[in-house]
């Protein structure tokens, strides 16, 4: 959900987070989180752990609450000050398994300022894994994955249109550094910081509108990840190089691939406060090897990241 609503319009927030609750299963949106104070318990600190990993987020914007507890010979509940964090952590309690969980409740930080909240439970006097509540969970986990599957599909068509878009366009000639310093130019513009290395006539074969929108992708993630870009092209025989380079954290040596798959932002790596769908770096090699090459990153000795374009060189160039 946190995810869907981050490629949502906040328009739209409401909306969705009305349409995926259900009467066991409630999303809301606050400005405050709903959980107070994240438990301490090893079954909430699991969870809120793999939270923080699955969503990519700093481990300060997830709170889960201790999970709520009740005595095995006791069916009322205790007071839910304790579902919003403020009491001990009850998941730490020893007691029957059939009368441990009957509550759950979360808090994620969204990129845009609101709390997304989870609250889950079992129906009233139902046991807290009985049928109705888990048939209740898992049409909701349904519901949620289906919109999960149709934000996928519009991703591996979006990169498809980009593809038969590209191949409309016609191959020409042109000379690399007049156009990186074009692309350059329009994002210094917009007040990045782009230093562009002097280079002499280079020229490649490709499709110009093409490869200026993977030009931008990877000058805009550089600048807004990196806080600046230098950019400098290398000619090596039949191939040329474009080297973007910028000076940010760099990513972990185990996601430089993963970021190319759609939807993918390694967030806790690089900058907390950027947005984007996740389908730049994807849209940025989809393109560039249609013309035959290929992008590869690496993290810089001195810091930040480096993504290389490699394209083929044209005759006489």
């Amino acid at each position: 959900m946190a995810r869907l609503l981050g490629d949502t319009p906040p328009a739209l927030h409401d909306a969705v987070v009305t349409a995926a609750s259900t009467e066991f299963v409630r999303f809301s949106l606050t400005d405050a989180p709903l959980v107070d104070a994240a438990g301490t318990g090893r079954r909430s600190g699991t969870i809120a752990a793999k939270l923080s990993s699955a969503l990519a987020a700093d481990r300060e914007r997830i709170r889960v609450a201790p999970l709520w507890t009740r005595h095995p010979h006791h069916g009322k509940r205790d007071g839910e000050e304790r579902l919003r964090g403020r009491g001990h952590d009850e998941d730490q309690r020893h007691g029957s398994r059939r009368g441990r969980l009957g509550w759950f409740t979360a808090s994620v930080a969204l990129r845009d300022g609101p709390w997304l909240n989870i609250e889950v439970g079992p129906p009233p006097g139902a046991p807290p894994w009985g049928w109705t509540f888990v048939g209740s969970f898992v049409l909701s986990a349904l519901g949620i994955a289906l919109v999960a599957v149709l934000m996928a599909r519009r991703a591996d068509d979006t990169l498809a249109f980009i593809r038969e878009d590209m191949r409309r366009e016609g191959t020409r000639t042109v000379d690399l550094p007049a156009l990186v310093d074009s692309v350059a130019a329009d994002l210094v513009d917009l007040g990045h910081d782009i230093a562009v290395a002097d280079r002499g006539r280079v020229l490649v074969a490709c499709r110009p509108v093409a490869l200026r929108r993977a030009l931008r992708n990877l000058l805009e993630n550089a600048c807004e990840y990196g806080d600046r870009a230098s950019v400098r092209i290398v000619a090596d025989g039949d191939q040329v190089r474009v080297v973007i380079e910028d000076e940010g954290t760099g990513i972990a040596q185990a996601d430089l691939e993963r970021v190319f798959e759609p939807f993918v932002r390694i967030e806790e790596s690089r900058s907390p406060d950027t947005g984007g769908s996740g389908l730049g770096l994807a849209i940025a090699r989809s393109i560039v090897r249609g013309h035959g090459g290929d992008i590869r990153l690496e993290n810089r000795g001195v810091g930040g990241l480096r993504a290389t374009i490699s394209l083929p060189g044209a005759e006489g160039g």
